[in-house]
């Protein structure tokens, strides 16, 4: 059985540092980590999370629909959340059946980087992109 992941597609390659969370135009987080970060962004605000969490929850099929204004603002949440979690105790101190990798708070704001980037691309192409998790 595969591991459970979040999966951003953007509407086009992704121009980003290579990076283990992304390939072309797909970001393929571990849907743990990314559960992880959605409760971490609850503790700064949790209507914008509500709303970050409902980007990341469609279905297969169904685009996120472009709203630009609605977009920024949710985009510039998520990189205020990923900046504010490099400067606090790590989220996951120790391996455990859970989280058996217990990655370091820098390299989780890289997995919310790459999902920055698909937003970033949607942006800039005026394209709607697909999330779900798989």
């Amino acid at each position: 059985m595969s591991r459970p992941v979040q999966v951003f597609d953007a509407p086009a390659p992704l121009e980003i540092d290579p990076s283990p969370w992304f390939d072309a135009g797909h970001v393929r987080i571990p849907l743990e980590y990314w559960s992880l970060l959605l409760d971490f962004a609850e503790r700064l605000d949790p209507e914008a999370a509500l709303r970050l969490s409902a980007l990341s929850g469609t279905a297969l099929t169904d685009e996120i629909p472009l709203v630009p204004d609605e977009l920024k603002r949710d985009r510039a949440f998520l990189a205020r959340v990923l900046d504010e979690l490099e400067g606090v105790s790590p989220l996951i101190a120790e391996p455990d059946d859970e989280y058996p990798e217990a990655y370091p708070n820098a390299e989780i704001a890289r997995m919310g980087r790459a999902a920055l980037a698909v937003f970033d691309t949607a942006l800039e192409r005026g394209e709607p992109f697909r999330a779900w998790d798989e």
